[in-house]
């Protein structure tokens, strides 16, 4: 997938493990809730809004991505204790990207959530499958198109995009 390319440049070893012996890490005992948990329930109500209001945002989106947040929230079973932590912070990341969803709709003719791609590139050993999964791709009244990945946690420099961390790049790839 596009974003194990970024593991395979760094530790093709790791990739050789998973994808040829078939090797997986066991899960810790009694884990802590974390980051992808986090980003699990993040991506889940944000899917679930835009599912909701595609064609139009409503004048309370903000609350409505939050209502949403506590729903998905609680349904995730995260501990209240973590919520204390969490909830605030996406109140005000749910502000902003209503904000930032209200400026960008007027430009957006279709959304599409969670799709699925792929491409065969010809490879001396026989065909290199690339496939992806697309948080969000917006189709733009101007025929273009934008492809749209949440990350809950720092985003990768322009840098390390271009060098180690192609997802967006090789989704680009795929979406033309």
């Amino acid at each position: 997938s596009v974003t194990e390319i970024e593991t395979w440049l760094r530790d093709p070893y790791a990739i050789y493990a998973k994808h040829i012996l078939r090797l997986r890490p066991l899960d810790p005992l009694e884990a802590d809730i974390g980051p992808l948990e986090r980003g699990t329930a993040v991506h889940t109500a944000l899917e679930k809004f835009l599912d909701e209001f595609r064609d139009h945002l409503p004048q309370d989106a903000s609350h409505r991505l939050i209502a949403i947040s506590h729903d998905v929230f609680r349904e995730t079973g995260i501990p209240r204790s973590t919520l204390a932590i969490w909830q605030p912070r996406f109140d005000r990341a749910a502000h902003w990207f209503t904000g930032e969803e209200r400026e960008r709709r007027s430009g957006i003719k279709d959304i599409h959530l969670e799709i699925d791609g792929r491409r065969e590139f010809a490879a001396p050993a026989g065909a290199f499958l690339l496939r992806c999964r697309a948080d969000r791709i917006d189709i733009l009244k101007s025929g273009g198109a934008a492809i749209i990945d949440y990350k809950t946690g720092k985003p990768p420099s322009d840098k390390q995009v271009k060098t180690l961390t192609p997802q967006l790049p090789l989704e680009a790839s795929i979406l033309a």
